[in-house]
């Protein structure tokens, strides 16, 4: 599965477009229980119409993947495609510090290096 998460800008074809946190909890919330569910990309927007940004929508599917003892719920790929250059470094950052220290060196990702990214 391919997921574009902006509030604005259209997905491209064959991507599923969602717009906001809330959109992004609906569909982990659907799909929890498919052990076959993956997140093939993702391409996020940093600024959402919503109290919530990109990477507020990172962090919980980081912890989302802590509590429920899995990388599933994180994309293979990352992307951004915002136009708020500080907003893709703060996601870029958050993103190398989970996948360089966390998912490679854990298949229990809890635990002391996943608490200090928050």
């Amino acid at each position: 599965m391919n997921i574009w998460l902006d509030d604005q800008r259209k997905a491209p074809e064959g991507w599923l477009h969602l717009h906001n946190i809330e959109e992004v909890e609906q569909l982990i919330e659907s799909t929890h229980d498919l052990k076959d569910f993956h997140i093939d990309i993702m391409s996020f927007d940093f600024h959402l119409s919503h109290p919530k940004d990109g990477i507020d929508v990172m962090v919980y599917l980081a912890k989302l993947c802590s509590k429920s003892n899995t990388s599933r719920f994180w994309p293979k790929t990352v992307r951004y495609h915002s136009n708020d250059p500080k907003g893709v470094e703060v996601m870029r950052d958050f993103v190398i510090s989970f996948e360089k220290e966390i998912l490679p060196k854990h298949k229990n990702i809890k635990g002391k290096a996943f608490n200090k990214l928050f």
